[in-house]
């Protein structure tokens, strides 16, 4: 499953559904501080001077990572 994070500052509606609440038993809002965490290593991972990232994950076994990050 992938989710869209997005830094706007307009309201958006929650793509983390009430089944997904139920499910897991995170709320969306639980989730925030992961998601921005990810946002920001995956922003530093591209500026960074050190491809050797990127080259491990653009292995076959790693490559949704790599598609995630681009």
């Amino acid at each position: 499953m992938r989710m869209i994070i997005s830094k706007s500052t307009e309201k958006a509606a929650s793509v983390w559904t009430k089944a997904l609440e139920e499910n897991t038993g995170y709320k969306s809002a639980d989730l925030k501080n992961c998601s921005e965490a990810y946002c920001t290593l995956t922003h530093l991972i591209l500026k960074s001077d050190k491809h050797g990232i990127m080259d491990k994950f653009a292995k076959p076994e790693c490559l949704e990572v790599l598609r995630i990050v681009k």
